[in-house]
């Protein structure tokens, strides 16, 4: 993947994350990607480290999250 796309695919993830139902607030703080969750849900927000990259972290952020919005019992 060329810097180009990585670059793409950063954007296009956040993109979703900011769209999922569970995110009420997004943010990136000292090298995490952290979603605070609507209130009313457990956990009430999940985060990913950057450290394997911005891409890998967004990717298992978002299926973290769409476990959460699961066992929330949302479908």
């Amino acid at each position: 993947m060329t810097p180009q796309q990585n670059a793409e695919r950063v954007k296009a993830l956040i993109a979703e994350i900011e769209a999922h139902p569970m995110c009420a607030k997004f943010e990136f703080v000292d090298g995490l990607y952290r979603v605070i969750y609507p209130d009313g849900f457990y956990p009430n927000g999940a985060q990913a480290n950057i450290g394997e990259g911005r891409a890998v972290a967004l990717q298992r952020l978002l299926q973290v999250i769409e476990r959460h919005w699961k066992e929330n019992g949302i479908k």
